[in-house]
């Protein structure tokens, strides 16, 4: 098995959201979204029959927000997009890596993920299973006023451009974010 061959090719162990450990494990597989993707790419349901079990390999991230190996950064909470998603900022110069807490880019647009048009927009549409904790975790970041945000799809982004679309972004989720027929009602 995979996971016996990578025993002892690390120093140290890798750290993960306490909510990832038992997917990381083999032990639990993601929630609806990669039951809705099997449905629509069979490579997907594919890619859970061949599932790694690296769980042996990672240890939980400490519960005071510090990354190890990684000083002066912590790991903050941003459930919503998916299970277990953090985000990671720096303090000292406000950096903020963001993974698919919210993207620079509409991922929704051919066009716009083509071109990378630099605009903020809530997590993928497509695969974030609780716009609830989604709008929350967009909030709690916004309120961070980071001065560079660097995602995983788009632009890294900084600036006024940076903060006055993430603050619409967070006033505005419900209706900017939210897919028509999963918003609260008013």
């Amino acid at each position: 098995m995979a996971s016996d061959e990578m025993k002892g090719t690390q120093d140290t162990d890798t750290a993960a959201e306490r909510t990832l450990m038992d997917m990381l494990a083999g032990l639990q597989h993601s929630t609806d979204p990669v039951k809705t993707l099997e449905a629509v790419l069979p490579d997907v349901a594919v890619m859970r029959l061949i599932w790694v079990n690296v769980g042996e390999h990672v240890c939980p991230l400490p519960a005071d927000g510090s990354v190890p190996g990684m000083a002066g950064w912590r790991w903050i909470d941003t459930h919503g997009h998916t299970p277990g998603h953090i985000a990671l900022f720096r303090e000292a110069d406000r950096v903020l890596i963001i993974g698919d807490a919210f993207t620079t880019t509409d991922q929704e647009s051919l066009l716009a993920v083509m071109s990378q048009k630099r605009e903020i927009h809530g997590p993928p549409k497509y695969f974030t299973p609780d716009w609830q904790d989604a709008e929350e975790t967009v909030k709690r970041l916004a309120a961070l006023h980071p001065a560079i945000v660097i995602p995983s799809h788009g632009k890294v982004m900084r600036g006024e451009e940076l903060e006055k679309g993430l603050a619409d972004l967070a006033q505005h989720f419900q209706e900017r974010a939210i897919p028509h027929g999963r918003r609260r009602a008013a």
